[in-house]
């Protein structure tokens, strides 16, 4: 089998790390071969030339480091990858310089970013660009001290990126939907994933650029927590050409071509179990939308769901406890930015896993549309959800307090609180039961106006005619556990005793 090969040709990853980022932008310009099949931009994780936290497990030697995967990618479309240029450099991205050379010692900060190598993008003149990275830009320089990137400082570096990107491709006559964006990420900081990913997803398609989803790699994918060992290499390369055309695009440039590998989207789409669809019931849904199947089956799978309102499910979720996670389990919430597939909207999207398939290629979930029907889901490659989200567990019970009791004449009042913090809808159930001795007079149950709720429990007629003026009853007011989750029956919220009205 073919290694990728580091050439003379490629020595720009090097020499752009020796020189101050304004002259490495010039040089690059100037050595790279005019012409170039294929050209990757990215960082460690794309680099054959990588440095020495990447050769852990490896010896460090070319002939036994892992084959980088785009070098993977081109073995699928039958293109030799010796035809593909890569302008990497370990600890680059959109905002962060990278390392330059390592042989003196430098820390980061001494390299290029991502934007100043799009120079020698324009001297190659590629057929097809490669942007991968993304991992580095949680942090920027300032001079050579690296400081945290905040959100505004990447959304800004990211779109002024693309926007330089877009005209350079009409300028040297590259379509943009051969530019292929992706965010190749391991087992570490998976939130800062998904708020980078958000925003290199969004600039990318706002341009008309191709983005392609690419799972987390897994721990035994990785040479550390971020660097792909040879099963990593594999799988994102896998996952890029299941995701994208870009098999077929190479495949045109490949002097031996390979059968194309076409974009998976959906695998199978079946109808639930009669549990699942139970959960979709209307009544189950309330307000909810299509959060609310999620919901109820994240109560069955002892997680916490939320309260479904305005604005974002999954800006609600993490300050709520959720955390994202880089490898789901069964009863973690799938994510899209929007409807992974037709009939489900251009909103945000969620579902419940049921499982990984073929390395993680695929994910198999429980999931519903704005039609309320329920559906067991097989997404391939080219849908794979942005996130995955894992709620904080809970023991179901319900919870609140009584703020105020008013006697009438055969009449008792209540108000107060309540929430079922794994319920799926927005209300919940409240009891009122007014007594005397080991005598039910009277007893009420209502659904709350969601956390709120007023309840005025009559005591009957027929009931009220032995009851002498200003008697004693005792009043016991209970939360009432949604039907399917977790914790007790109910939870006495207060118990009362005053007497009826003269």
């Amino acid at each position: 089998m073919r290694r990728v090969l580091v050439l003379p040709a490629l020595v720009l990853t090097v020499v752009a790390g020796l020189l101050p980022a304004l002259a490495a932008r010039a040089d690059a310009a100037e050595q790279a071969p005019s012409g170039t099949p294929v050209v990757v931009i990215g960082d460690s994780i794309s680099s054959v030339g990588a440095r020495d936290r990447y050769r852990r497990g490896a010896t460090g030697e070319t002939s036994t480091r892992p084959v980088v995967w785009w070098g993977r990618l081109a073995e699928l479309a039958g293109l030799d990858p010796q035809a593909m240029l890569p302008l990497t450099e370990g600890g680059s991205g959109y905002l962060h310089p990278g390392a330059g050379t390592t042989s003196d010692g430098r820390p980061l900060c001494h390299g290029t970013t991502f934007g100043q190598r799009l120079a020698a993008v324009r001297a190659a003149r590629p057929q097809v660009l490669v942007v991968a990275g993304g991992r580095n830009d949680t942090a920027t320089c300032s001079g050579t001290v690296r400081t945290a990137a905040s959100p505004d400082q990447q959304r800004r570096g990211i779109r002024a990126f693309y926007a330089e990107l877009a005209t350079l491709a009409d300028e040297i006559g590259l379509p943009r939907t051969q530019v292929y964006v992706l965010v190749p990420w391991g087992t570490s900081e998976a939130f800062s994933r998904t708020r980078l990913e958000r925003e290199i997803e969004a600039a990318a398609r706002m341009h008309g650029l191709t983005f392609v989803p690419v799972p987390n790699l897994g721990r035994t994918e990785l040479l550390d927590t971020t660097h792909p060992n040879d099963a990593g290499g594999r799988r994102l390369a896998q996952a890029v050409a299941e995701g994208s055309t870009i098999t077929a695009t190479l495949t045109g440039l490949a002097a031996t071509p390979r059968p194309v590998t076409r974009p998976v989207s959906v695998r199978a789409s079946t109808a639930c179990s009669v549990a699942e669809q139970a959960d979709a019931r209307p009544v189950t849904w309330g307000r909810a939308g299509a959060a609310g199947l999620v919901n109820a089956q994240l109560a069955r799978a002892r997680r916490t769901p939320l309260r479904v309102g305005p604005g974002s499910w999954l800006d609600q979720a993490l300050p709520a406890g959720a955390s994202i996670v880089a490898e789901p389990a069964v009863g973690d919430v799938a994510w899209w930015p929007s409807g992974p597939r037709a009939g489900l909207g251009s909103g945000e999207h969620v579902a419940v896993v049921r499982g990984l398939g073929r390395g993680g290629l695929d994910v198999h979930v429980v999931e519903s549309g704005p039609t309320r029907v329920c559906r067991r889901t097989t997404y391939g490659p080219a849908s794979l959800p942005r996130a995955y989200v894992r709620m904080r567990a809970t023991r179901g019970t319900p919870l609140g307090l009584v703020t105020g009791v008013r006697a009438g004449r055969r009449s008792v009042s209540v108000t107060g609180w309540a929430y079922d913090p794994d319920a799926a809808t927005g209300r919940t159930g409240v009891r009122v039961t007014v007594r005397t001795g080991g005598t039910v007079l009277a007893r009420r149950v209502v659904a709350g106006q969601y956390e709120r709720f007023a309840v005025k429990a009559t005591v009957p007629a027929r009931t009220a005619r032995g009851l002498r003026p200003g008697r004693k009853v005792q009043v016991v007011v209970e939360a009432i556990n949604a039907p399917g989750t977790h914790g007790s029956r109910s939870a006495r919220l207060g118990t009362r005793t005053l007497r009826l009205a003269r």
